[in-house]
């Protein structure tokens, strides 16, 4: 939107809650420009590849979303490797965090200059030397001031040598809730595999229908138990309404999903007994 363009909305498979390949290719028009594939709470969308063959074929950007997938993995490619660009997100709860802030991935190096001026007020400064003094810059683009700190961004790369370590205390926490949810009908979970490597950015089940999410979520909150809708259907968002209007499609499955699922308490380190408490309160319910 603040590029002047409109996003035309398509709806996710029920595996992965990435975007669904066949939906896209039947509402793509001759006006689109790039095809914006989110990888969902750790996991890299079922259909990312498929979808890099539509762009491929369409003369159209793949832009990866890896915001809460850095590390995951699908059919031997990480996350960010699959398109034409990708955004990582080092927010405080994501895989690393630098407290705020992200990163930017392309092979295509005219990608790669326009970012750097992008983020930088619009600036061609191209060795970095603005801050060092000497030379004349010009400006050559609208950007923005988007630079990460110096210490923040050396935060960012000592936890590059624990990302591993922070997955997979991650995936072993998941696993762990796994072993908690098996037989409990009314419900599904994630699992824990090789391939698709799952890094489980967040812990999300869906409920066999809305009623028994809202039971659930009612009861964790009596019990003081935080859970959290992740996340609203993008297209039903209030900005997206008031802007496009009428223009809004339906998403039978998006809009599905969102009424039936929820994460549950979750980071690295999360205790026996935390994960105990949280899966008796919804195995309570169920």
């Amino acid at each position: 939107m603040h590029a002047g363009l409109k996003p035309l909305f398509a709806d996710i498979e029920s595996e992965t809650f990435g975007l669904d390949a066949d939906d896209v290719n039947e509402r793509i028009d001759r006006d689109t420009r790039a095809i914006v594939v989110m990888h969902y709470a750790g996991q890299v969308a079922r259909d990312t590849r498929a979808l890099g063959e539509i762009a491929d074929d369409r003369g159209l950007l793949l832009i990866e979303d890896c915001a809460e997938s850095m590390g995951a993995i699908r059919d031997g490619t990480m996350a960010g490797n699959f398109g034409d660009i990708a955004f990582l997100s080092f927010c405080q709860n994501k895989i690393i965090t630098t407290g705020e802030g992200g990163a930017v991935l392309t092979r295509d190096e005219e990608i790669y200059n326009k970012v750097r001026v992008l983020r930088s007020h619009g600036r061609s400064d191209p060795e970095g030397r603005y801050f060092m003094g000497g030379g004349i810059y010009t400006y050559t683009e609208a950007g923005y001031n988007m630079r990460m700190p110096s210490m923040l961004a050396a935060l960012g790369i000592s936890q590059l040598s624990r990302m591993h370590e922070l997955i997979e205390s991650r995936r072993d926490a998941a696993s762990r809730y796994l072993e908690r949810f098996r037989g409990v009908e009314g419900m599904t979970v994630p699992e824990v595999r090789d391939d698709p490597y799952h890094v489980f950015q967040m812990y999300s089940v869906l409920f066999e229908d809305a009623a028994a999410r809202t039971r659930v979520k009612q009861h964790l909150d009596s019990l003081n138990i935080p859970s959290k809708v992740n996340f609203l259907p993008v297209h039903m968002e209030k900005y997206y309404v008031d802007s496009l209007g009428e223009d809004l499609p339906h998403l039978e499955v998006t809009e599905d999903v969102s009424g039936r699922i929820l994460s549950l308490p979750f980071y690295p380190g999360i205790t026996d007994g935390e994960i105990d408490l949280v899966a008796e309160g919804v195995r309570e319910v169920l």
